[in-house]
């Protein structure tokens, strides 16, 4: 499921809950950039959708935060596409990704909801809880029981889960990895990062990578989001029973000193800035940001650059969602909805975005397409780093989302704002999201 838009998704996650998007997710608004080759290379490896004339005039709503090329692709290419055929026109209908809950609250009370969206994992069941969502696995077992949610990754499935039943299919797999920049490593004489760092390695090479001052100096690293760091240290932000926060516990205080003592000591950027330090080659790492970072954000560098695993603590563990694709509750076009994406999620269009767009693809099929895993221009990776990516999702987790995730989110933002900056103490700004996120599960 994220682009540019990822790139905001995770630093949001940063402060309330995860390690990207992203995704959104993952593919966390973008501004993103058709072989012949795809489908013959999709050929046998999925039962695909039969794409079967509509009787009589059918348009269909579809909202996304996306914009830039890959909007411009649906827009032009693919949904005329779909519409050729099977007669079902798709009207592509802009939603800003940080205003996704109000925006789809005034709908609603306006009665003017799109059939069908893309939603970042960070929204989906705020949405699920007031009701505004098509529960798919009822629907499927009433209309289409031989439907196969197995050939998705079922990491991905376990995120888009709620109270057991299935809401939305995942657009791409978002996967928390670390980058690096291999000239500054070069540069400083130390050897390149691996799938078996520690925390301890983390913070000890950042030290080392760390020189200069001003305007030219070079961070360390970017560390990303502290959900991550979190599962590492064998903790998270909520209580399982999701009845209380656990941001005043010693697991989450010991987690929060680790990241805050790399920023106090000038090796690790403040968490909370936006500005693209790494991608300008100012620091020596970044970490947390999935697949589409390789396009998105990494295709017009001008350094050499690397991949791998995140560093481990007491366990290994890393962010593993995407974005999704759901369809809403009163849609006077169900059916055709669920058909559209059915079809948008066939490994033939999945081929097609992971091309242009660096969208991970979320099913087994796709994946193990010989295609996709040995074009290194898929996904601008190579084979082995694709290797890594899916190794590594034996370790994904999703991050805990309760229906007033945006209040929450308001109460960790402004917090862990003031304590980045050494405005607040640790223990200070961890009480006060603790007391204060409390009220409201």
């Amino acid at each position: 499921m994220l682009r540019k838009v990822k790139r905001s998704f995770l630093v949001l996650l940063a402060f309330c809950l995860l390690f990207t998007t992203a995704c959104t997710a993952s593919p966390e608004n973008s501004s993103a950039e058709n072989s012949s080759s795809k489908a013959e290379a999709s050929e046998g490896t999925e039962s695909k959708p039969t794409a079967q004339k509509t009787e009589g005039d059918v348009k269909i709503k579809f909202a996304s935060f996306q914009t830039g090329d890959v909007a411009e692709d649906w827009e032009t290419v693919q949904f005329p596409k779909y519409l050729e055929e099977t007669g079902v026109e798709v009207e592509h209908v802009f939603v800003n990704q940080d205003d996704t809950i109000s925006t789809y609250l005034t709908w609603a009370a306006a009665d003017q909801m799109p059939d069908t969206a893309m939603l970042s994992a960070l929204y989906l069941n705020s949405l699920v809880a007031k009701g505004m969502v098509l529960n798919l696995s009822e629907y499927t077992a009433e209309k289409s029981p031989d439907y196969n949610f197995d050939r998705y990754l079922p990491k991905l499935m376990d995120a888009y889960k709620y109270e057991d039943n299935i809401y939305a299919l995942p657009s791409d797999l978002d996967l928390g990895l670390m980058w690096y920049n291999k000239d500054i490593f070069d540069n400083a004489g130390v050897a390149y990062p691996n799938e078996n760092w520690t925390w301890e390695d983390l913070k000890k090479n950042a030290e080392l990578l760390t020189s200069g001052e001003g305007p030219e100096k070079i961070f360390g690293v970017w560390l990303g989001g502290y959900q991550t760091y979190l599962w590492q240290n064998g903790t998270d932000i909520l209580s399982e029973d999701k009845k209380s926060s656990l941001f005043n516990t010693p697991e989450v205080k010991d987690t929060i000193n680790y990241m805050m003592d790399m920023v106090t000591a000038g090796v690790a950027i403040n968490p909370s800035s936006k500005e693209p330090l790494f991608q300008n080659g100012k620091a020596a790492m970044s970490l947390g940001s999935g697949p589409w970072f390789a396009h998105y954000e990494m295709e017009n560098v001008d350094f050499n650059w690397g991949v791998t695993a995140l560093p481990k603590g007491k366990e290994k563990a890393t962010t593993c969602y995407g974005s999704t694709f759901a369809v809403f509750e009163g849609s006077k076009n169900v059916d055709a909805s669920v058909d559209f994406l059915t079809w948008f999620l066939s490994d033939e269009q999945q081929l097609d975005r992971a091309e242009k767009f660096y969208w991970f693809p979320p099913t087994q099929s796709c994946i193990e397409n010989d295609t996709f895993m040995s074009t290194d221009s898929i996904m601008g990776m190579t084979k082995e780093q694709k290797e890594l990516v899916l190794a590594e999702t034996a370790f994904g987790k999703a991050p805990v989302i309760v229906e007033k995730q945006n209040e929450v989110n308001e109460v960790i933002n402004s917090e862990l704002s003031l304590m980045w900056a050494e405005e607040k103490s640790v223990d200070d700004a961890l009480a006060k999201i603790a007391e204060e996120v409390d009220k409201l599960l």
